[in-house]
């Protein structure tokens, strides 16, 4: 699908990516924008448009479905069937209205899928009853739309391979990242991990109501899992009016309860525990000291089954590209990160792909989900006690596929054509 024409691409992309902070530089404009969808009579827009299902909140018995849609429905219906065939059961669900106060995207002719304002109705299904580790497919009747999705393992299953993808920076109106995400959602994976910044209303020309849509090869294909970046609130009431409308309460427990709430959150598969942390002081609500984390961790360690933890986030606290690591992040975090079994660290922001070795313990910059690409060694000269740390790098867009086995886990950096760019695997105890 597209949406925009090429000339508006390359104007409005000096504003898409920036950072809140002021410190960000134009990426660089070697982009495929699409092509122009045709003029619309402005004094007539178009009527607000359904936000295809999406996936969250997958236990090891249950997942949540959720869709939006601009009219109230007369009931809320979902049918699911086990992927490997059996008998189809359907469900009911829940509707909630929504009032959106947002305009964005009126007054440009190329755009057809602008932000509207308006009711919204927010409809929901939690399906019950279901064998850990097995996948599902389900359809929305009202919508003619499904997908998939998989429930987690139990802690005591360390034999069963947990698949998931992990990309950030995301930016479909761009162009690239609609083409990445068909070159990633292979059938294996289970959940999608997102490092932050989902779209980017400052490059003016982005839209939520473009982004279900250009997101449809993973939302269609499991669990997605978001955490907070800096571009989820660019508007007044933007957070509150998408961000958090849609991914409320991502991770429940097994009775239904949030394990968090919107900001940070975790959840477990396999013995593996997860945890989604808000690296940003303005947006949800920020634990400032992370004493939920440091909670959290030393809980998850002390579980039936536990085998270690991933904490993913979106501000780096390491990274040698154009914007800085938090420092002051790096001083709360780095110690709880220590002090505890955490095996890998997932971050974004930065529109690159780095791989950092810090004292045994990996730390991932994803941040090439298809916005503008960043410059790579920006901070080299003034950090160069921290060189020696980063084992792998490039500039290209990309997200990264990991695979959790009995004995290892496996990292591989995928670009855009389907090429693995760093390889490595992690033995696991």
């Amino acid at each position: 699908m597209r949406w925009l024409s090429p000339w508006v691409a390359m104007v409005l992309l000096l504003g898409a990516c920036g950072d809140d902070d002021g410190d960000g530089a134009p990426p660089d404009s070697g982009i495929d924008a699409g092509v122009d969808a045709g003029p619309r009579d402005l004094g007539q827009p178009p009527a607000p448009i359904a936000k295809r299902p999406w996936v969250l909140g997958t236990t090891t018995t249950s997942a949540v479905v959720r869709w939006e849609v601009p009219e109230e429905p007369e009931s809320v219906t979902l049918t699911w069937t086990p992927e490997a065939g059996g008998e189809a059961t359907t469900v009911e669900g829940t509707t909630e209205a929504y009032e959106s106060t947002l305009d964005h995207g009126l007054g440009f002719p190329t755009i057809d899928f602008p932000d509207l304002p308006g009711t919204y109705h927010l409809q929901e299904v939690r399906i019950t009853g279901l064998d850990p580790a097995t996948c599902y497919t389900y359809e929305v009747p009202a919508l003619a739309e499904g997908g998939r999705f998989c429930t987690m393992h139990e802690a005591t299953d360390h034999e069963t391979p947990i698949e998931l993808l992990v990309i950030g920076d995301t930016s479909p109106v761009l162009g690239r990242t609609g083409g990445l995400l068909e070159q990633l959602a292979e059938p294996e994976v289970e959940m999608t991990l997102h490092a932050g910044d989902l779209q980017y209303y400052d490059a003016l020309i982005e839209t939520w109501a473009v982004w279900f849509g250009a997101h449809e090869p993973i939302l269609a294909q499991g669990a997605f899992w978001p955490t907070i970046g800096n571009h989820e609130q660019e508007r007044e009431g933007e957070y509150e009016q998408t961000y958090a409308r849609y991914f409320a309460d991502p991770a429940t427990d097994a009775e239904g309860n949030p394990d968090g709430n919107t900001a940070a959150y975790h959840f477990q598969s396999g013995g593996v525990h997860f945890f989604s942390v808000n690296s940003e002081d303005d947006i949800g609500e920020f634990d400032a000291d992370f004493s939920w984390l440091e909670e959290g961790l030393t809980a998850a360690e002390a579980s039936e089954g536990f085998r270690f933890s991933i904490v993913f986030f979106h501000r780096p606290i390491y990274t040698l590209a154009e914007h800085a690591p938090s420092e002051s992040l790096r001083a709360i975090l780095e110690p709880i990160l220590q002090r505890h079994e955490v095996a890998l660290v997932l971050q974004g922001h930065n529109h690159v792909y780095e791989r950092f070795d810090v004292d045994g313990l990996p730390y991932v910059v994803t941040g090439g989900g298809g916005s503008g690409i960043y410059g790579l060694d920006d901070q080299v000269e003034v950090r160069p006690d921290e060189v020696p740390l980063r084992v792998a790098a490039g500039a290209f867009i990309h997200g990264v596929r990991v695979t959790i086995t009995a004995t290892e886990m496996h990292l591989r950096a995928i670009d855009a054509e389907g090429a693995i760019r760093d390889e490595v695997r992690f033995a696991l105890d």
